[in-house]
């Protein structure tokens, strides 16, 4: 049996996606699955050994079509796209599998020109389709987390695989992180400004966490620094080249954009995350560590709850127009 899987989308994407690869892979390890990754989250799945094979999906034409022909050429019994942009949905059209599935996200797309021709194009070239609109199923009190979508679409060509799959750290360490005792993640991302939290809140928290007598170790994206320039002034700052895995100092740090292998490591050895909602999430749900989220008071919090929580694992759930937020994120730290 031969399986595709296109998920040409985001980190968190990808993530919420491997208990269906390893779940198909437990129902039967003779299945061979290739995965289609994108740019953003190859880095997820090169190191996943339930994957037999990985084709990269580049922003471009002429990558497009090399891609399409590949897979063309290995003849799968089954395609699944679990992707709601248009790469992912033509690659499975034109694939030459025997079998093709998608799943329809409809609030992913705001004309209703491209949600139509999804549902006609899913109708004509799809053996099997969900569709979801995350606003019905939400004022319905259905169940429309990412997972659970995804393995409700496998279930429609009679595959018995189970759903109490959770996935464990996976990724090779490269480094040993040595701090000089537990220490707290709190990744800086341009999520925290917004009308209702801004810098002078963040280093309110920043106080509060060091009255807990926890170290804390901040780390950013690309978006990070032209949002919170007082903090950026005031600490110390570690990038790449300056990364070590020795003993990491006992004061507030700065980790600048660190390179992907660097950075996890970080977060797993940590012992608390906190971060607005965004991909560090879904990484923090591999690891053993306790994890904070805040999310966007204005838009759909309670929904994105539901649809993109991390699979299987505990976590604490906050909105950022919360009056008494950085009391409510400290009080989780022990």
């Amino acid at each position: 049996m031969k399986i595709c899987i296109a998920r040409v989308d985001r980190m968190g994407d990808m993530i919420l996606t491997l208990p269906i690869i390893k779940g198909l892979k437990l129902l039967d390890k003779s299945f061979i699955i290739h995965v289609i990754a994108s740019e953003k989250n190859y880095k997820i799945v090169k190191h996943f050994n339930y994957i037999d094979k990985i084709f990269l999906l580049k922003n471009s034409n002429k990558n497009f079509f090399s891609i399409l022909k590949k897979i063309r050429k290995e003849n799968y019994d089954y395609f699944y796209n679990f992707s709601p942009n248009w790469s992912g949905f033509f690659l499975g059209i034109l694939s030459k599998s025997k079998i093709k599935s998608t799943l329809i996200l409809l609030s992913r797309y705001n004309k209703s020109f491209s949600k139509i021709t999804r549902r006609v194009l899913g109708d004509i070239f799809y053996n099997f389709k969900v569709v979801i609109d995350r606003f019905t199923a939400f004022e319905n009190n259905e169940n429309f987390h990412q997972t659970k979508v995804m393995f409700s679409l496998i279930k429609k060509n009679s595959f018995e695989i189970k759903e109490d799959v959770k996935i464990d750290y996976f990724f090779p360490s490269k480094y040993k992180i040595v701090a000089p005792r537990d220490f707290c993640v709190l990744h800086l991302t341009s999520r925290w400004i917004n009308k209702y939290y801004d810098e002078e809140n963040f280093i309110d928290l920043i106080i509060k966490l060091q009255q807990k007598k926890i170290l804390l170790y901040l780390t950013s994206d690309e978006s990070t620094k032209f949002k919170f320039k007082k903090i950026f002034d005031k600490y110390s700052i570690i990038d790449n080249d300056q990364f070590s895995n020795e003993k990491l100092s006992d004061e507030i740090i700065i980790f600048d954009n660190l390179d992907f292998d660097k950075w996890i490591e970080l977060i797993k050895a940590s012992k608390y995350v906190i971060t607005p909602e965004c991909g560090i999430l879904h990484i923090t749900s591999l690891c053993q560590n306790h994890l904070t989220v805040i999310y966007d008071a204005d838009y759909f919090p309670e929904m994105m709850m539901h649809e993109y929580a991390p699979w299987k694992k505990p976590y604490n759930k906050l909105i950022f127009n919360d009056e008494e937020l950085n009391q409510k994120i400290v009080s989780f730290v022990q």
